[in-house]
């Protein structure tokens, strides 16, 4: 479907533009908690807003201000919020932590959390940054439609000591 929007454009003159008809979408976006994967979904958060959508974005209290400002609903996580606790004390993102460490509980706590939004907020889709297991088991237990990653890491390595390329 096509939709004609009538613009004005400089000395009185109007414009016929061709425009797709965008469904308005129920978006449930998180972020993990530093602010680096904060910036990134605050882009996505305000392009989304922009265009009408109806955004929420689960984070840490500390991103408060953040979501705000995109105009997207703020909701802090929880059950996440534990695990990154630590973390946050020690200015560690998780990233790094010896391997299988960084999922403990990790899975479980994102389903919770995102269950907990998804009770009142029945999202067309849930875009996650880094960690996206607990997307995953979502969708595959079939309580979300689709879920789709932002990737807010140019170069993953497995530890800090990792060559680089």
């Amino acid at each position: 479907m096509t939709n004609f929007n009538v613009r004005t454009s400089g000395a009185g003159r109007s414009s016929t533009t061709p425009r797709l008809a965008i469904a308005i979408m129920r978006i449930l976006l998180h972020s993990h908690f530093p602010a680096g994967h904060a910036y990134p979904m605050q882009a996505v958060a305000q392009a989304l807003g922009s265009h009408g959508h109806d955004v929420v974005w689960l984070t840490s209290a500390g991103n408060e201000a953040r979501v705000r400002a995109t105009g997207a609903a703020f909701v802090p996580t929880r059950a996440l919020a534990s695990l990154d606790k630590p973390l946050m004390r020690r200015d560690a993102t998780g990233l790094f932590e010896p391997p299988g460490t960084q999922l403990r509980g990790r899975l479980a706590a994102q389903v919770a959390d995102y269950r907990a939004v998804l009770a009142d907020f029945r999202a067309d889709v849930l875009l996650v940054d880094v960690f996206p297991h607990g997307a995953r088991a979502l969708y595959e237990m079939g309580e979300i439609p689709v879920y789709a990653t932002l990737g807010v890491i140019p170069l993953y390595a497995s530890t800090a000591a990792s060559p680089m390329p």
